[in-house]
Parts: C-alpha cells; sequence; structure tokens
C-alpha cells in the first residue's frame, strides 16, 4: 500500500514539461513520401491546395493543446507547413487554381506518458476529406521506446519525437491508394488542364495584341497632337507677325498725323491768326490747363495722370516772314499690350485728326 501512494504522489505533483521550447529543427520531410510523390510528375498529377484542421488534442502529460517549434507555431500551424512542404517537394502544391482541395481533419491526436513497462505512443485519427467523394478515415501510432522512463523525462522523450510521428502519418496517408487515386489525373482533368493552357495562350495573345493597338493609337494620337501643335505655332506665328506689320504701320501713321499737324504760314497777320487758332483748339480740347503762352510758345501742364492728353506748339520763323506751327500732342500711357496701339496713341491719332479738320 506505501509503495502505492508513493507512486501516486510523484505521478500527481511532480511537475510535467510542455511542448514549448521543443528544438523541432526544420520541418521533417520523409524521404519514402518524396519518393512516392516523386512518382507523379507534375505534368501528369494533380496540383493540390490542402487545408490541415486539429479539432481534439489530448495529453496525459498535461502538455494544454499547443505543440511549439522553435519559432512559436502551434500544432495546427506546424501541421499545415509540414503537409505542404511534403507536397512543395513533390512539386504538386498549389497555391493558387488547384485542380483539387483537400482537408486533413485531424479528429483526435493523444499524446501517452510512459508509464513503466507501458510504453509512451502518439496516435492520430485522420480524416482525409474531398468535395463530392466520401471520407477517408486513417489511424496511425507512433510507439515511442521509453522503457522504464515516467515523469518528466518520458514526457520529454515522447513530446521529441512529434516530428518523427507525423512524418509517419505523411507516409501513410500519401502512399494510401486514396491520395494517390486523387493526385492521378483523368483524361477530364488533362483536358481541362489543357483548354485552360489554350485559354491562357488565347488571353496572352489578345492582351498582347489589345496592349500593341493601344500603343498604335497612343503613337498616332501624339503625331497628331504634334502636328496639330505645329500648326497653331505657325498660326500664331503668323498672327504674330501680321499683329507687329499693322503696329507699325499704325506708329507710322501717327507720324504722318503729326506732320499734316505742322502748319505753314507765310505773312505775320496770317502766322498770328493760325497760332491764336492753334491756342484756342489746345484750350479746348487738352485734357491740361494751359501754364504757358507768348508769341511763339503754347504749352499745357505736364500730364499726371495716365491716358490724359497735353499739348506744345512751337511757331518757328523760317526764311523771310515764313513761318512754321509744329504741335506736339503728349500723353502718359497705362497699361499696354506687345505690338497693339496704346490708349495715349489713339487718343493722339483723334487729336492730330481734330486739329487738321479745325484748322481747315
Amino acid at each position: 500500500m506505501l509503495v502505492r501512494f508513493l507512486i501516486f504522489l510523484f505521478a500527481v505533483f511532480l511537475p510535467m514539461p510542455s511542448f514549448a521550447g521543443y528544438a523541432f529543427g526544420s520541418y521533417w520531410i520523409s524521404k519514402d513520401v518524396q519518393n512516392v510523390l516523386a512518382m507523379y510528375p507534375k505534368e501528369t498529377a494533380r496540383r493540390i491546395a490542402i487545408v490541415t484542421n486539429v479539432e481534439k488534442f489530448n495529453s496525459s502529460c498535461a502538455v494544454f493543446s499547443r505543440v511549439e517549434a522553435p519559432f512559436g507555431a502551434p500544432i495546427a500551424d506546424y501541421i499545415q507547413q509540414a503537409f505542404a512542404n511534403e507536397l512543395d517537394k513533390a512539386q504538386i502544391l498549389a497555391t493558387d487554381d488547384p485542380d483539387l482541395r483537400v482537408t486533413f481533419r485531424f479528429v483526435n491526436i493523444d499524446f501517452s506518458v510512459p508509464k513503466f513497462v507501458v510504453p509512451g505512443n502518439w496516435s492520430f485519427d485522420l480524416r482525409l476529406e474531398v468535395d463530392g467523394k466520401p471520407p477517408t478515415d486513417f489511424n496511425v501510432k507512433h510507439v515511442v521506446n521509453s522503457f522504464a522512463m515516467t515523469g518528466p523525462d518520458g514526457c520529454d522523450k515522447v513530446a521529441k519525437e512529434f516530428p518523427l510521428a507525423l512524418s509517419k502519418v505523411a507516409a501513410e496517408v500519401f502512399q494510401s491508394t486514396e491520395f494517390v487515386q486523387l493526385l492521378t489525373l483523368t483524361q477530364f482533368d488533362i483536358e481541362q488542364r489543357k483548354k485552360l493552357a489554350e485559354r491562357m495562350v488565347a488571353n496572352k495573345i489578345a492582351a498582347e495584341a489589345e496592349a500593341a493597338e493601344r500603343k498604335r493609337l497612343a503613337d498616332e494620337a501624339a503625331i497628331k497632337d504634334e502636328a496639330e501643335k505645329k500648326v497653331r505655332a505657325e498660326i500664331a506665328a503668323k498672327e504674330l507677325q501680321e499683329k507687329k506689320e499693322n503696329y507699325l504701320r499704325s506708329l507710322e501713321g501717327i507720324l504722318r498725323l503729326e506732320n499734316r499737324a505742322s502748319i505753314s504760314c507765310q505773312a505775320k497777320e496770317e502766322c498770328d491768326r493760325k497760332f491764336a487758332l492753334t491756342q484756342i483748339f489746345i484750350s479746348e480740347n487738352s485734357d491740361m490747363k494751359i501754364q504757358l503762352a507768348t508769341d511763339t510758345i503754347i504749352e499745357t501742364y505736364g500730364v499726371t495722370d495716365n491716358n490724359k492728353v497735353g499739348a506744345k506748339a512751337i511757331k518757328m520763323p523760317l526764311k523771310g516772314k515764313e513761318s512754321v506751327i509744329r504741335l506736339t500732342f503728349f500723353c502718359k500711357p497705362g497699361t499696354r499690350r506687345e505690338f497693339e496701339l496704346s490708349l495715349c496713341d489713339i487718343q493722339r491719332m483723334a487729336f492730330y485728326e481734330k486739329f487738321i479738320s479745325f484748322m481747315k
């Protein structure tokens, strides 16, 4: 009785280890599995996508429900990656457009502690599920040689063989008749894959043709745009030249009017009368008041505001009693545009024309 009681205390109160921290190294790649999957080259084998689910995890070592590799992956993630690695090595794992989707459902994973003459073991109840097909059940056991190991040492021994146990599961499932049949392409699969390849080629050709057409249209649009820019530039240059020529002709017109506004007179009485008329015209029409008026000069105040017109007249004696009266209108221009008459220019022209008409 005493011996049994001591054994009970040892089993109940001694601390049990966790899987967290066990160094599994890398995911297990089974040589046997690789050899089996290598029998199915990717040209004649279905490409599959997989999902692994772990529904239940039992442990007499009280390790709860997490098995962690050095990178901290939970047991379900570890199994998913391990199975994916196996299939990827065989070049039949599909990340997109799979021929088939397969679910590996781990209904139960059992982790048993060694008890004296009874060795520890891993036990996996696995269900292989494919849409449209009845499921296939597998039970795989991996016995750990842990004779006479109990407590933490026994748990450690069994836990560390999890990758080896999982590799046995993969080997049994991947080599099963049911799984091999899933991998083998049917004639329908071959035809579908051929059609898919043809569609991909056709889509590629269509995409290339579309891209070429877009480029052609873009090139044509660029050539047309460049031609239109050239025409617009030529028109603008022509209009600018015409504008410049018109502007120069207008300036010449102002100079001609200024020359016509110079009045000759032959006798003193005639010259005095015309000079007096000039003063009257300036007084009545100029924007500025007269600040100086003599027998030879009439001049308004200087212009202070934009577009206001002032005037200056000079009576210059020539030979004998002959004289010439020269009238000049001046203005302070405001804003002006290139090759366009300012408002001042227009007003000066109007003043000259009015003066010439007045003096007739």
